[in-house]
C-alpha cells in the first residue's frame, strides 16, 4: 500500500484536510464496501502519480460518521475534492484513474 495516502477521522479531518492550502482528494469509504475495495488500487495508483500536486486522504465513514454527515455522504465510495479547505467537487461510485486525472486538471 502506498504511504502517500493519509487517513482521517472525525477528530483529525480538520487538520488533515480542511487546514491544507492545496488540493486534497478524500475517499469516503467503509471496510465492508465491495465497490470501495475495487476503488482502492485505482486510488493508490492515482496517489503515486500525483504525489507532488494532490494529497489523498481516506476517511472510513464508520469511524467518521459526523464528517460524512457534514458533507452529505450517502453513498460510498464517494471521492470529494477539496481546494484550500473547501469542497469543490464530488464523484460517487467507482471512478477510473482517467476520471480522477480529468477532475484534477479541471481544478
Amino acid at each position: 500500500m502506498s504511504s502517500s495516502i493519509q487517513h482521517a477521522n472525525d477528530q483529525t479531518f480538520e487538520s488533515v484536510v480542511r487546514n491544507r492550502t492545496s488540493l486534497v482528494l478524500v475517499d469516503f469509504f467503509a471496510d465492508w464496501c465491495g465497490p470501495c475495495k475495487a476503488q482502492e488500487p485505482i486510488l493508490h495508483a492515482f496517489a503515486e502519480a500525483h504525489r507532488e500536486d494532490v494529497a489523498v486522504v481516506k476517511v472510513n465513514v464508520d469511524d467518521a460518521a459526523n464528517t460524512a454527515h457534514q458533507y452529505g455522504i450517502r453513498s460510498i465510495p464517494t471521492l470529494a475534492l477539496f481546494d484550500d479547505g473547501e469542497l469543490i467537487a464530488t464523484l460517487t461510485g467507482i471512478q477510473p484513474q482517467e476520471r480522477l486525472h480529468a477532475l484534477i486538471q479541471q481544478h
